[in-house]
């Protein structure tokens, strides 16, 4: 039970959060005069947008590097420095797709990106969908879970190709419930690191010069974090929980520094243009 428990409360926290989020601050920000609301779950979507489109460009670049190095007289890392080329490449490359991804977002929305809230509702929807879409993925396999052990528990005869299925049901409900929790942990430090990195990408965007040089640190904050995290997994093999404590922390950093480009932004914002009237 306590187990079912952990995985539905962690659903919860995956969809439930970004979604929560989105609302009050669109809501915050139509009450300050900022944005209408409608505007507001516009620029949300923005953000939704820059993530698939990362995606896009970021998964077949991967599947494509992957068979790129198994080509015959390839160039190959040593046996000892192989894992961390890999956590160098991979965080590398999760920054090199989705921080430039934002900042075409943030270009595409003109005007609209200037104001400061702009940053959190833009940085809320990028990481709040790769959150959701998580939490969608962790909600199917447990419904699928359910509905295998209450095949195995009727004493129902499986089909000879759902034996694995049942053997991955063993190795699901196997799982220590407090790992599972750490899925929830993970995410809400991960939407806090999407905040903060769109806040430094903001900052670049609306910047009068150099606005390049926050672009580039966003892009090697979010590798650097990325690859700390596949090293404490895959190379230090830490425990669960002691991943999640680096992430959290590295996230927090992060969103210490985004802080502080928040309030040293240029003052005042430039008005937004007004919406043309309907007869």
């Amino acid at each position: 039970m306590v187990l079912k428990l952990s995985y539905i409360l962690t659903v919860l926290v995956q969809i439930g959060v970004p979604l929560g989020l989105g609302f009050w601050l669109a809501r915050r920000a139509a009450n300050a005069g900022v944005f209408t609301r409608k505007a507001a779950w516009g620029i949300f979507g923005v953000g939704v947008l820059t993530f698939i489109g990362s995606q896009v460009v970021h998964i077949p670049l991967l599947a494509g590097l992957t068979a790129l190095f198994k080509l015959p007289g390839m160039w190959q890392p040593s046996a000892a420095f192989a894992p961390w080329f890999n956590a160098i490449m991979l965080g590398l490359l999760a920054g090199l797709c989705e921080e430039p991804a934002r900042w075409i977002g943030f270009k595409l929305l003109r005007a609209k990106a200037r104001p400061r809230p702009a940053a959190l509702l833009a940085g809320a929807g990028h990481g709040g969908i790769e959150s959701i879409f998580i939490g969608l993925l962790v909600l199917v396999n447990f419904v699928t879970m359910l509905a295998v052990q209450a095949a195995i528990n009727s004493g129902a005869n499986l089909p000879a190709e759902l034996e694995l299925l049942k053997a991955q049901a063993g190795l699901f409900w196997d799982t220590p419930w407090h790992h599972v929790l750490a899925g929830g942990v993970e995410r809400l430090a991960a939407i806090t690191l999407h905040i903060s990195l769109s806040v430094l990408v903001w900052r670049g965007v609306t910047a009068a010069r150099g606005g390049g040089w926050w672009l580039a640190g966003a892009i090697l904050l979010h590798g650097l974090v990325d690859m700390l995290a596949v090293a404490s997994s895959q190379i230090w093999q830490w425990p669960v929980w002691s991943i999640e404590a680096l992430v959290a922390a590295l996230s927090l950093g992060t969103a210490g520094l985004a802080l502080w480009a928040w309030r040293t932004a240029p003052r005042p914002e430039p008005p937004l243009a007004a919406e043309p009237v309907e007869p």
